[in-house]
């Protein structure tokens, strides 16, 4: 197989210089094709760098658009028109793939003909957890699946079918991206990569592959410094398009982590919605994982940003109740500043739900043994 490395820019001279020292290390050794195309005005010294790189390689090809900002998907689907490779990979500029990743994502997508699109596992840098194991969905809702989980969890290290995944670092061939005629040139900067993959799954029946031992940093969000356009039309586009295909996944990847649990299936709990997911909207979600429970609760809030503080929303006589409770969140990390409530008043049989599918069990959560 021939590798195209299609990679499109708008970022600073810092960030392109990191981006470009390291995958050039990469290309060398494995030959790549390495396809550079420029989305912006980009600065003499950033053309001056680039050029430096193109000159020292045989297999380094850098392309300006003849319009400034055409988008992610026009750029990228200009950058394949320009490659030779029957393997295409797509990376962001923020992201810093380990030496083998490409290597591992290329052979895995080549290993198995009911393979689609294979994407690597992305870790925060800053403190080397979980940024997207692909994506997860709910009732009207997509998140990146497992979000600032430990990357050695079970279910981090563990290969998966993803409904959908983040071309921020993933493969694909270039027959099959043919095939779903590229990336939709209707979004801008929102919505491409995920609705790509989604092109795959639901019009091609193939599979979407998360893949762990291939592993990236991702610097999320600096890849494309400046954006021009806001996201709610590429949004409800993308509901419009997909709503009645996409098939609600994230109870199952819930479930996965319940049966590898000490988890007691026939518990009757309490439920406290602490996200900004209404309850009834959960209610679908509870029903399908056949959790029980004979009391809710919501703590309102009015805004993500709005801190949750257990101890003013609730008595200590109520977080001490015989049955155990389930925490509903946004995100895990939401209910990190409780420790001292926590420590008062956890039970051995609590834990945390969120939307990105990560479960948490308070007491080893938190460290409270």
């Amino acid at each position: 197989m021939k590798v195209s490395i299609i990679v499109t820019y708008t970022n600073n001279y810092e960030l392109m210089e990191n981006f470009l020292e390291h995958i050039v290390k990469i290309t060398k050794k494995y030959e790549y094709e390495l396809i550079l195309v420029q989305d912006c005005i980009a600065s003499m010294k950033l053309l001056n760098l680039i050029n430096k790189f193109v000159e020292e390689s045989n297999t380094i090809f850098h392309f300006i658009t003849d319009i400034d900002h055409r988008g992610y998907s026009k750029v990228n689907n200009f950058g394949v028109e320009k490659s030779s490779g029957d393997t295409l990979v797509f990376i962001n500029t923020d992201v810093f793939p380990d030496s083998e990743a490409i290597h591992i994502l290329c052979k895995e997508l080549w290993s198995n003909t009911s393979y689609g699109i294979v994407q690597g596992l992305l870790i925060y840098p800053h403190n080397n957890t979980v940024q997207s194991t692909g994506h997860v969905f709910g009732n009207y809702f997509n998140h990146h699946a497992l979000v600032n989980a430990e990357i050695n969890e079970p279910i981090v290290q563990q290969k998966a079918i993803r409904q959908g995944v983040t071309s921020a670092f993933y493969a694909i061939r270039k027959q099959h991206f043919d095939l779903v005629k590229g990336f939709d040139t209707y979004y801008y900067n929102a919505w491409d990569g995920l609705d790509l993959s989604l092109k795959v799954t639901h019009d091609l029946g193939l599979y979407c592959m998360y893949i762990p031992e291939s592993q990236a940093y991702h610097i999320q969000g600096s890849s494309r410094d400046v954006i021009y356009r806001n996201t709610d039309y590429q949004n409800a586009y993308f509901w419009t398009k997909w709503h009645d295909k996409i098939q609600i996944d994230y109870p199952k990847l819930i479930l996965i982590q319940l049966k590898s649990s000490d988890f007691e299936p026939n518990q009757s709990y309490t439920i406290i919605n602490c996200s900004t997911y209404p309850l009834d909207s959960w209610d679908p979600i509870l029903s399908n994982l056949k959790l029980q429970y004979k009391a809710t609760f919501t703590i309102k809030r009015y805004s993500k940003k709005e801190q949750i503080k257990l101890e003013e929303s609730f008595s200590k006589i109520l977080l001490e109740r015989a049955s155990p409770i389930i925490y509903l969140t946004d995100h895990f990390k939401e209910l990190e500043n409780n420790y001292r409530t926590f420590k008062l008043v956890a039970n051995k049989d609590d834990f945390i739900i969120d939307l990105h599918g990560n479960i948490k069990f308070i007491t080893k959560f938190l460290d409270l043994t």
